[in-house]
């Protein structure tokens, strides 16, 4: 068996659909906190959020030998007509197992099944969700092709360059914007 092979057997990717499933969400901010403090631009998320995503099915938890190792998640914004895919993080111990892909495989074929309609959208500072996000078939648009809700850009407030964000009345910022409209998949979903 080759190493990709076993570490397949050995890596698990679910959707969050057990009530039980909320103890993995402390670890999870554990993981967002830690990322952060590494000095990846990751929007603190509200109290209640990641325990809502799992209460409704639209989390993605993954598990490495049984243990948790990381999750995802997808929110829809104005009346379900955009999709983010948000909150993919991965243990430091964890990485470069193609674990980060299958979480965001696995949060797109939900996405695709809960809302087949909506426009996925993608407002990243990270090269890593960049590059996957273009893998997938997302184009870069400009912030006017987002939602122009305040509650989308509410998580926008703990990033380190909001005040460029409000400076720029929303119209440009750090963040790469990506889109990918209803039916133009394309790329790759890549698996562990």
């Amino acid at each position: 068996m080759s190493g990709a092979e076993d570490r397949r057997d050995r890596i698990e990717v679910r959707v969050a659909e057990d009530p039980d499933d909320r103890q993995f969400v402390p670890r999870w901010r554990e993981l967002q906190a830690e990322a952060g403090k590494a000095g990846a631009a990751i929007a603190v998320r509200p109290e209640g959020l990641l325990e809502d995503r799992v209460a409704n099915g639209e989390a993605v938890l993954a598990f490495l030998d049984g243990e948790f190792v990381g999750a995802g998640y997808l929110k829809t914004w104005e009346d379900g007509r955009f999709l983010s895919q948000s909150g993919v993080v991965v243990d430091p111990k964890a990485r470069r197992m193609g674990i980060a892909s299958a979480i965001k495989a696995k949060v797109m074929e939900v996405s695709r099944r809960n809302h087949p309609n909506a426009a996925y959208v993608s407002l990243t500072l990270s090269p890593t969700i960049e590059k996957m996000n273009r893998a997938l078939g997302f184009d870069d648009v400009p912030y006017a092709d987002l939602p122009q809700g305040d509650d989308f850009w509410e998580g926008c407030k703990t990033c380190p360059f909001y005040e460029t964000l409000v400076a720029n009345k929303r119209v440009t910022c750090n963040c790469v914007a990506l889109r990918l409209d209803p039916g133009h998949e394309g790329g790759e979903t890549a698996a562990p």
